[in-house]
């Protein structure tokens, strides 16, 4: 069993959702629109969308909305997201980003939050930038959210706890990272403590991939005018960026 099947659960689910903020997904829209891929009517794919996280706030850009997601209880809460948003429910389906692509072609596609390169090797973790190829019209673009590994490195922070309430009482992390530069990947161990005072431990792993490197496989993968940013306000990346957002072009 693949860890990341393990990972995303019910759990990490109310943990991402509470961490969905307004402010969160309105900097995501503002960064969009301003590099203009979002408006009115836009058509947009969410890989690996989760429980819809991004789901109201793109919805409330005028975009319409489907995603993918390997956990059916995540896509059962954005369906009941689109129902209440009056999206098209059909459109959020259980289904792996390395194979699947949109229903129709569309004018966008997201990878948000660190969802790609949870495979060990670089063959696996280029298909879902080939399935994005495959779901856009001639035009559109693929924007990515993850890690930027000079910022990691700078800045690691080997150890973090936080709390999220929950209706049953509140659920706590304790996350343990460790680098292993030698590989380029980072690992993760999950320590949930839940309501009722079980524990749950999980081990993660993610590829530290240098910006040259995602450029390099996102033209193999067919894409071209690739953009990097250094944060959600457009600004250039540079060694102390936390994230690396990118923004590439499936050419006309």
């Amino acid at each position: 069993m693949s860890w990341w099947t393990e990972l995303y659960d019910a759990h990490l689910g109310a943990w991402m959702l509470h961490r969905a903020t307004p402010e969160a997904g309105a900097r995501t829209m503002r960064f969009l629109a301003g590099q203009g891929l979002l408006g009115q009517g836009t058509r947009v794919f969410d890989q690996g969308c989760g429980p819809g996280r991004l789901l109201a706030p793109l919805h409330r850009a005028g975009a319409l909305v489907e995603g993918v997601d390997l956990v059916p209880d995540y896509i059962a809460t954005a369906r009941r997201s689109a129902v209440a948003l009056g999206q098209d429910a059909e459109g959020f389906r259980v289904g792996d980003i390395t194979e699947a692509t949109s229903r129709s072609t569309v004018d966008l596609v997201i990878s948000w939050w660190t969802c790609l390169g949870y495979a060990d090797d670089d063959a696996t973790n280029t298909l879902p930038l080939a399935r994005a190829y495959d779901s856009l019209r001639p035009g559109g673009a693929y924007a990515i959210d993850t890690m930027h590994t000079p910022g990691v490195l700078r800045g690691f922070v080997p150890e973090t706890r936080s709390e999220t309430p929950t209706p049953h009482g509140p659920l706590r992390l304790h996350r343990v990272s460790r680098l292993d530069v030698e590989h380029g990947v980072l690992h993760k161990r999950w320590t949930w403590t839940l309501p009722d005072g079980r524990r749950k431990q999980i081990d993660s792993r993610v590829r530290l991939y240098m910006p040259h490197e995602w450029h390099r496989m996102l033209a193999e993968a067919g894409f071209g005018d690739i953009r990097s940013f250094g944060d959600l306000d457009g600004s250039e990346l540079d060694a102390d960026s936390s994230r690396l957002i990118l923004v590439a072009r499936r050419p006309r």
